[in-house]
């Protein structure tokens, strides 16, 4: 087994999800020896139309009830938020504009060596340039089975085409979006639950999926050529849903769980 991981992690903030993904995180590296997280970089939109939709999208997605319990949950994120979480286990991290690449570039470089990059929920595009400075791989958490569903929305995809499950996949990463070489793929079965419980469960399964992958990149035998290669071809690139699509999900959620009654 390899002594020990130095990785940078690329992500976004999402508020209480994103509590409950470092909680849960956290958790799970306890059981593992030096993993040595360098730096954690929250990439924020500042593009004001796409902070509009998210917010449209909170409200067309959930039911009533839903918007109350994450209306409780994110004033209870106030006061102790997933930042605190990472100070308090001495974890460096910054917010800044995704759309400031060269910067975001500047600063992994800075964090020079690490073994791995971590991408989990992250925004940007990364190129040849951030891509080849770990020394073992980049890695991408994309929840979504490959290629099926590749791009943005894919658990929103993944429901409105009446799926059973949500695939999370490990992958390594190319210039070319969500395409690359499968570590492994886990499983959320969707049917009884509401978008919320399914959103928290992703969350968690997300920091598992994490975890796996440290766990597993730290075997003596762990060789990038051994595993499967996704190409580019087949499946579909999804794009963001309109709003129409999202009133959508509500509609098959509540039908599939009465179907199940």
């Amino acid at each position: 087994m390899k002594e020990k991981l130095s990785i940078v992690i690329l992500t976004s903030y999402e508020g209480f999800f994103s509590k409950v993904f470092w909680e849960e995180l956290i958790l799970h590296l306890k059981l593992l020896d030096k993993i040595i997280i360098k730096h954690v970089f929250f990439l924020n939109f500042k593009n004001r139309t796409k902070l509009n939709y998210k917010v449209h999208q909170f409200f067309v997605l959930f039911s009533f009830g839903e918007i109350l319990k994450l209306i409780f949950f994110e004033l209870l994120n106030k006061i102790n938020n997933c930042f605190n979480l990472l100070n308090i286990f001495n974890v460096p991290f910054s917010i800044i504009n995704k759309d400031d690449y060269h910067y975001i570039f500047k600063n992994i470089k800075r964090n020079a060596p690490i073994d791995l990059i971590i991408s989990f929920n992250n925004p940007l595009i990364l190129k040849n340039d951030i891509l080849s400075i770990p020394r073992i791989s980049a890695v991408n958490i994309h929840n979504g089975k490959l290629p099926t569903y590749r791009g943005l929305y894919t658990p929103i995809w993944q429901i409105l085409n009446n799926e059973k499950e949500i695939v999370v996949t490990a992958h390594t990463m190319t210039p070319v979006i969500d395409i690359g070489r499968i570590i492994f793929e886990e499983i959320l079965p969707i049917q009884d639950k509401s978008l919320l419980e399914i959103f928290l469960e992703l969350r968690k399964l997300d920091a598992f999926v994490v975890y796996k992958v440290l766990k597993e990149v730290r075997k003596d035998d762990f060789d990038l050529l051994n595993l499967k290669i996704l190409k580019n071809e087949g499946g579909k690139y999804y794009k963001t849903p309109t709003f129409k699509d999202l009133k959508k999900v509500k509609f098959i959620l509540k039908s599939k769980n009465t179907e199940n009654e």
